[in-house]
């Protein structure tokens, strides 16, 4: 038995991201994107961007920023967020911002900082190499002579979206004294996946939420099983129909809420989170 270590790159194996290339110049000088399977359904459903009403920095007294998770574990957040079926045009939130950034309809970044100067986009060879993972497999051959050979095989798979866990959501909120109101703004969203070879969940890429509200708003989501009407995605993010829990708040040390070394359960910490953000509202009042 002969072992050997092959490097198989298999970057056009899956059937979405198959024909997900970057964009190459055709003679006349022109971006020419490759055809992909989401290209047809792309606002073929479209419900227009809610609008967001302008903000100024006069009218906020205080802002807090927290991380919030969306955990497919939930029931409703699988229906609407991983639910894939082609012949409804129903795609998963990942795939779709997969597709969106692929066709340069949308950018990702690194990290959740949008502010110059960490807000600098990935280049589509930077994004290729954060939706695939290296995977050993064992393959046995046979040669001529019947002697019989064991490769070590490393393939570049895809990440699906079967292998998100869940999304993070970057969102402020701020205290606006014009409306006497506590309100909420998401900012970033990004997809996290559990890495089988460090056992550690890691975020792939952050997407800007008021740059991919026109991408959200091209695509139903599968809400017409949970509610009365189909929903795009960016109805669903603007109207809040999903569950999430507050995960971090960044602060001074920036931590997880469960970072401090006690047990204490991550619905616990968010709801204390909240209760914090409330009291501070009706101490306004009480001013």
């Amino acid at each position: 038995m002969k072992a050997s270590l092959t490097l198989v790159f298999c970057l056009f194996g899956y059937v979405f991201f198959g024909q997900s290339q970057c964009p190459y110049l055709n003679v006349h000088g022109e971006k020419v994107y490759p055809q992909h399977p989401f290209s047809k359904s792309f606002k073929k459903f479209y419900h227009k961007p809610e609008k967001m009403d302008s903000l100024i920095e006069a009218d906020v007294m205080s802002a807090r920023q927290f991380v919030k998770v969306i955990n497919f574990k939930e029931k409703t957040n699988q229906l609407l967020f991983q639910h894939h079926d082609p012949k409804n045009s129903y795609y998963t939130l990942f795939d779709i911002l997969v597709f969106g950034v692929m066709q340069e309809k949308i950018h990702a970044f690194k990290t959740g900082i949008f502010s110059k100067p960490n807000a600098i986009p990935l280049t589509c060879e930077q994004f290729n190499t954060r939706i695939f993972y290296l995977d050993s497999v064992n393959q046995v051959s046979i040669d001529s002579s019947g002697i019989e050979t064991q490769a070590s095989v490393l393939k570049a798979e895809f990440i699906k979206s079967i292998d998100i866990k869940e999304f993070r959501v970057n969102e402020v909120w701020y205290f606006n004294k014009k409306w006497g109101q506590i309100e909420k703004r998401i900012v970033g969203m990004s997809p996290v996946w559990n890495n089988p070879k460090t056992g550690k969940d890691e975020e792939l890429f952050w997407i800007y939420f008021p740059e991919a509200q026109d991408l959200l708003a091209s695509f139903p989501a599968n809400s017409k099983s949970i509610y009365s009407d189909m929903k795009s995605f960016e109805e669903i993010f603007a109207e809040r129909f999903f569950s999430c829990y507050i995960k971090k708040e960044n602060n001074l040390f920036n931590r997880d809420k469960t970072e401090n070394g006690k047990a204490i359960d991550d619905l616990i910490e968010s709801e204390r989170a909240k209760e914090k953000v409330l009291k501070s509202e009706d101490d306004m009042w009480e001013k």
